[in-house]
């Protein structure tokens, strides 16, 4: 007697169930959906199946995975996202202040690393999240004067 465990897909309604896309569209599609339930987990799944399988890398998807892993609570990863999305900016002959940098420094903000987030905040562009940044970092880290600046700045 065969076990149940050993057949296989040849028996009758046990194929594969996994989702077949056939374009680039469709998986942005789905991880639009997993994004607008908050299923970080099944959004950053389908990002690293979407990277293995077709091989790619673009600066968009990394950027995804960022986005995503930030909100699961993953940091670190969303670090390593966003610096990569950093590189390939620049190799690409890009400005040195990518938004990319802020993310990071609110990733290191989190992980309560206040001199690298600060250092990070510095990189980005000048805007309201990098003075936030500045100005909670600055409250972290006991510099009063850098404090009144961000408010002022605003």
């Amino acid at each position: 007697m065969i076990s149940k465990r050993t057949r296989g897909a040849s028996t009758a309604g046990g194929g594969d169930d996994a989702p077949r896309f056939s374009s680039p569209a469709q998986y942005s599609e789905k991880r639009d959906e997993y994004v607008g339930k908050r299923d970080w987990q099944g959004a950053l799944t389908l990002l690293d199946f979407q990277r293995h399988a077709g091989g790619e890398s673009d600066v968009e998807s990394l950027a995804w995975v960022g986005y995503c892993a930030a909100h699961a609570g993953d940091y670190k990863r969303a670090i390593d996202a966003y610096t990569s999305v950093v590189r390939q900016h620049a190799a690409n002959g890009g400005t040195s202040e990518h938004p990319a940098h802020l993310n990071v420094a609110c990733c290191y903000f989190y992980l309560h690393m206040w001199s690298e987030a600060k250092a990070a905040a510095l990189k980005g562009p000048a805007n309201a999240l990098r003075n936030r940044l500045l100005f909670h970092i600055s409250h972290r880290l006991n510099e009063v004067s850098v404090s009144f600046l961000c408010v002022h700045r605003v």
